[in-house]
């Protein structure tokens, strides 16, 4: 039961897997090879049944011939006449087996066999009184034999009896039949050819359809389906390549969208570091300049009080205060716009806000930057920049993490940037993280400048983030 039912899946994958001109073919071979082998067994059937009739008839008149000629003899007595005369008549047919005459008493009188004759065979197909002649057939190890008794002389004189062999007969039909087989091979041939011929000119849209729909799905859509009439196939190749002028559109569409929201998130990345330098700027210049100003008011105040212990003591809270607002406000102005960024580049200002967020958060970051041999485009620089501080915020936020490690290092035409926590993870897939602006933020400035970020991420085993940016960026 299990064989035939693998037997049945091999030819479903085989048939699955087979061109629709190439089961056409095997259709047809099909077709073919049953219809020869109906008509070749008909064939030989209607020959076996055609020739066993012409055998028995053949033996009838045989055996009339022979009681015909032989009455004269067997009266006279002429047993060596009447045994030439079987002879004679035995080589007439090569399909005569045998012949020979009893009398009335059932002695044999003259008989053909060269080595004595077979007394079994007085047993088979004995002739009734009265009728007129009888058949019967032999199985014998030489084949079967048709054996027709006639009586000789209306009866009174004995009986004929004569054997003609199959084996001339089989050796017709064997030669028929070799024949029909070849002449069938010959037209199953020509029709396999003719339907080859055929199956290529109809399927040939087809495979034009099929090739089209290959290189789509590659992404050409200038490629186009030549209309070769006006049938089903024809309908189908128009309706492809009005399919395909649709697709062209919408594509001129989405890449003029795609160019048009690139260069608007650039000019957004842009306005934004400015608006940050800018508002950096004020902090470091006007603001703390101000602050600074109140600071060395509160020093002077505070010396001109050195009497008064509990205002000079609020003095120096005040002042402490304010010096803590300030060093708060240079950190800001710092992660706005790191001046060590315009100082030392790229890795000098990940150093530093490695150290500032290891000593603000109390988080171990291992840091691992390998230069490159020209300094990178001031975009590309502050993309990886940006990057790390929105990874490093999103450990602080939601990772848990105690430990951070960041590479950065050239690997061919791409500059590679890996960052590593040891936090709880999260699931990359699910619809609330990948909403999310963080990420979303990592991967458009990434994109802007022709790169990637691969996010890999599971539950209680950490995060790694993966930053591929060209150099030439």
């Amino acid at each position: 039961m299990n064989s035939g039912h693998d037997l049945r899946e091999k030819l479903r994958v085989i048939g699955a897997n087979l061109s629709f001109r190439h089961k056409i073919l095997a259709l047809v071979l099909a077709i073919i090879i049953f219809m020869g082998l109906a008509m070749a067994l008909q064939t030989r059937a209607v020959l076996v049944t055609s020739l066993g009739q012409q055998l028995d008839q053949r033996s009838l008149a045989t055996a009339r011939a022979v009681a015909a000629q032989g009455s004269e003899l067997v009266l006279t007595g002429n047993l060596y006449g009447l045994h030439q005369m079987l002879l004679d008549m035995q080589a007439s047919g090569r399909d005569i087996r045998y012949i020979y005459i009893q009398d009335s008493w059932g002695r044999v009188l003259s008989h053909t066999f060269n080595g004595g004759f077979p007394v079994d065979l007085l047993a088979y197909n004995q002739l009734p009184p009265g009728k007129k002649e009888s058949q019967q057939l032999l199985l014998t190890d030489e084949g079967v034999i048709h054996d027709a008794a006639v009586p000789v002389f209306g009866g009174q004189l004995g009986v004929v009896h004569v054997g003609l062999s199959e084996v001339g007969l089989r050796q017709a039909v064997f030669a028929a039949t070799t024949r029909f087989v070849i002449m069938i091979t010959i037209f199953s041939i020509l029709f396999i050819v003719i339907a080859y011929m055929l199956t290529t000119i109809l399927t040939r849209p087809i495979r034009e359809l099929v090739g089209a729909t290959r290189a789509v799905a590659q992404g050409n859509l200038d490629t186009t389906v030549t209309v070769s009439g006006h049938d089903e196939f024809g309908f189908l190749a128009a309706s492809f390549n009005r399919m395909l002028d649709s697709l062209r559109r919408s594509r001129a569409e989405i890449e003029e969208l795609s160019n048009l929201r690139s260069e608007l998130l650039d000019r957004v990345v842009t306005a934004q570091e400015a608006e940050r330098r800018r508002i950096a700027r004020e902090l470091h210049d006007d603001t703390g300049g101000a602050l600074t100003a109140i600071l060395l008011r509160l020093k002077a105040l505070e010396d001109k009080v050195q009497g008064e212990k509990e205002v000079a003591r609020s003095l120096a809270e005040i002042r402490g205060a304010l010096g803590e607002a300030m060093a708060g406000l240079r950190c800001l102005a710092l992660e706005l716009r790191p001046v060590v960024f315009d100082e030392l580049g790229l890795t000098g200002a990940l150093q530093q806000i490695a150290r500032d967020y290891s000593d603000k958060f109390n988080l171990k970051i291992h840091l691992a930057a390998r230069e490159v041999e020209k300094r990178l485009p001031p975009k590309a620089e502050l993309a990886i920049y940006r990057i790390v501080q929105e990874a490093l915020n999103n450990v602080i936020k939601h990772a848990e993490a105690s430990e951070v490690s960041i590479l950065l290092e050239p690997r061919g035409e791409a500059l590679r940037l890996i960052v590593e926590d040891n936090g709880r993870g999260f699931d990359p897939e699910a619809s609330a993280y990948r909403k999310g602006l963080g990420l979303f933020s990592m991967r458009e400035r990434a994109a802007l400048l022709g790169g990637k970020v691969i996010i890999e991420s599971t539950p209680a085993r950490g995060t790694t983030i993966y930053v591929d940016i060209p150099i030439t960026a």
